[in-house]
């Protein structure tokens, strides 16, 4: 390494930081599983009243004809 300040300066707040995020503990991630399955359910409900929607539409058109 060479010995230049600067360079070992950002060398060390590298390492730091990496430090930091290796150490770092908590459920960061939870809400993007929480909203995921929101998002998941969501959409199956919107599928399940299409789906409805469908077959009633299909209904009453049987009934016109």
């Amino acid at each position: 390494m060479s010995n230049d300040p600067l360079l070992t300066y950002l060398a060390l707040q590298l390492r730091l930081r990496a430090a930091r995020l290796r150490g770092a503990k908590g459920d960061a991630g939870a809400v993007s599983i929480e909203a995921a399955v929101l998002i998941g359910f969501l959409v199956a409900m919107a599928l399940g009243l299409g789906a409805f929607l469908l077959n009633k539409l299909t209904e009453k058109e049987g009934q016109i004809k």
